[in-house]
């Protein structure tokens, strides 16, 4: 026969009575829980029914009157109505909880809650107090959810889970250290965010033991605050507090994503290891390193958004900028591997008085259109070797001011030395400059005393070109020179430079440039000043003659000295001595 049993499902007892030896009676009885056959057990699901704030273990307010704390229970928060349930015992079991009520608020404080099934389901406010909280459950967080950890204590998370609301950290800006920590690796997904509301450690994400923190590509962490545990940002982490710093520090980091500076300050002083498509974004913002790492991937920023090098140094490989960065006076910036600039690199943007140098480890290639700014002579802006260094200066790539080259460089852009007028320096004359066919010395004339110049080093030239430029109101004379590669004594200045170009000079002036053992030096000259020693003389028909003999019906370029290709039509023929003769015979 069936009869009803508890929850409505129906029971069906089977009595059994038959004879048997010494007229014993058997009795058996069978219980099939479901409908129309045997099947697995149902959780069983209690609501709060109370329109008024309660604890957990009263059970008047619960349906049934049993209080949800065991496994195979399911507590269900609905009702609706403003109200708070508090849970105050040390650790309790069920299979789940799910708020459904928007208005509902459930308090843990400082309890440990374990959750078999489904988890924890949150559609109205968890509030996390009294200490240390510990979930170990999965969790979901609508749209409609807030996790807010008070001041002062700590929500411990063991298990994956989906936010699509906010975690808020010291939501009300506490004076004291409040925490969301992970004791296992965790992955958030959802679109949500977590918030960090006060500064430093006073809202801080931390990892313990073997935790760490993986968010998804539309979570955002953003804020004030610490994120000094193990964290994979596949997001958003963004500082957007004025006046605000959300620091990354301890623990290291990967990132996916997007780290940006709007609006507060971004403080790295940890290692960073970027994906390539990870970005760290300076938006009209700070960002700053202090005895950080940053390996792969992007930086960038715009409007008044900065890159800063702290007090203490901090290292950059295998890194593309689209940036602007500052290195501060006292401090320094390591790169290696790969650098690729389409920013500007201003070292000692400040022109302080401390020593500021970016090291070169190992050989490396500066690729792309960006500037490099020495702002301060000597060591106080200085490109300095580190172990193995060596720098190319790729095409494109401008590097410009009044500082110092200290290691081997080969030069395939741009070198513009000055901030307006002034001097780039070489340490030493055994430190050595490669001039490349693409390369190009910019040089500024403001005067016959005045004017920009390279001083310092050895160079070997082979090819490229100078470009002058005139500033103010300066008009150079004929047989005006400037010594634009100034060598010392023991400089040594081997091969010539392509071209020499400037500005129009009244006919027939040329503007040309000589060389001594030391010096390249360029001026305003005549045509027939064939060996560039600014000054037309016998000399000058002596070597042209010389040239054009060994070199005649030869392809140009063609000269120990000069170039016997006079016209320059790229063969030397009788044209280029009729064409010498006659400039020679004419002066200027």
């Amino acid at each position: 026969m069936l009869i009803r049993g508890g929850f409505g499902h129906p029971v069906a007892l089977s009595l059994v009575i038959g004879p048997a030896s010494g007229a014993a009676l058997g009795l058996v009885v069978g219980f099939v829980v479901g409908m129309g056959g045997a099947g697995p057990a149902h959780a069983q699901s209690i609501s709060w029914l109370s329109p008024v704030s309660g604890t957990w273990n009263e059970s008047a307010k619960w349906a049934g009157g049993s209080i949800p704390d065991a496994p195979g229970e399911s507590a269900v928060l609905g009702l609706t109505g403003a109200y708070t349930v508090t849970q105050l015992l040390g650790t309790f079991t069920l299979d789940a909880i799910t708020i459904t009520n928007p208005d509902a608020t459930l308090e843990l404080e400082g309890v440990t809650v374990n959750l078999l099934g489904a988890g924890l389901t949150n559609g109205g406010t968890v509030l996390l107090t009294g200490g240390t909280t510990t979930l170990d459950a999965t969790f979901t967080n609508t749209t409609l959810g807030t996790f807010n950890i008070d001041n002062a204590d700590v929500l411990t998370l063991l298990a994956s889970g989906t936010n699509d609301g906010v975690i808020a950290i010291n939501p009300a800006a506490g004076g004291s250290i409040t925490t969301l920590n992970f004791e296992n690796p965790v992955t958030i997904d959802g679109i949500g965010q977590i918030t960090l509301n006060a500064p430093s450690t006073r809202a801080r994400i931390t990892t313990s033991g073997a935790g760490s923190l993986t968010t998804g590509e539309a979570q955002t962490i953003r804020g004030e605050g610490s994120i000094g545990g193990v964290l994979h940002n596949h997001g958003l982490v963004l500082a957007d507090v004025v006046g605000g710093v959300l620091e990354i520090r301890i623990e290291p980091k990967t990132n996916f994503g997007i780290i940006r500076a709007s609006g507060g300050t971004i403080e790295i002083t940890t290692n960073i290891a970027q994906d390539e498509t990870g970005v760290i974004d300076a938006v009209g913002s700070l960002v700053r390193y202090n005895d950080a790492t940053l390996a792969g991937g992007t930086i960038t920023s715009s409007g008044a958004g900065r890159h800063r090098v702290q007090m203490t140094g901090s290292r950059f490989f295998n890194v593309d900028s689209f940036a602007h960065i500052e290195v501060r006076s006292g401090s320094s910036l390591r790169l290696g591997a790969e650098f690729t600039n389409f920013g500007t690199l201003d070292v000692n943007y400040a022109a302080g008085s401390s020593a500021c140098r970016v090291w070169i480890d190992g050989p490396m290639t500066i690729n792309g259109t960006g500037e490099l700014i020495l702002r301060r002579s000597g060591t106080g802006a200085q490109l300095a070797e580190g172990p193995g260094g060596k720098l190319t200066l790729g095409p494109g790539q401008t590097l410009r001011g009044i500082g110092q080259i200290a290691l081997p460089t080969t030069i395939e852009g741009i070198v513009a030395p000055g901030l307006s007028i002034g001097t780039l320096t070489v340490d030493d004359s055994y430190t050595t400059i490669t001039w490349e066919p693409t390369s190009t010395l910019d040089v500024e004339l403001g005067s016959a005393a005045s004017f920009d110049k390279l001083s310092g080093g050895s160079h070997t030239i082979n090819g490229g070109a100078i470009d002058v430029t005139i500033t103010g109101t300066y008009t150079p004379a004929l047989f005006d020179t400037f010594t634009v590669i100034d060598g010392a004594a023991s400089s040594v200045v081997t091969g010539k430079f392509d071209a020499v170009n400037g500005p129009a000079l009244p006919s027939p002036w040329v503007w040309r440039a000589g060389y001594t053992a030391n010096d390249v030096i360029v001026g305003v000259t005549c045509p027939s000043d064939v060996n560039a020693d600014f000054i037309v003389d016998i000399v000058d028909f002596l070597d042209f003659l010389d040239a054009f003999g060994s070199c005649e019906n030869q392809p140009a370029p063609c000269g120990s000295v000069v170039d016997a290709d006079y016209n320059g039509d790229t063969f030397v023929d009788i044209l280029d001595f009729l064409d010498f003769f006659d400039a020679f015979g004419q002066g200027c």
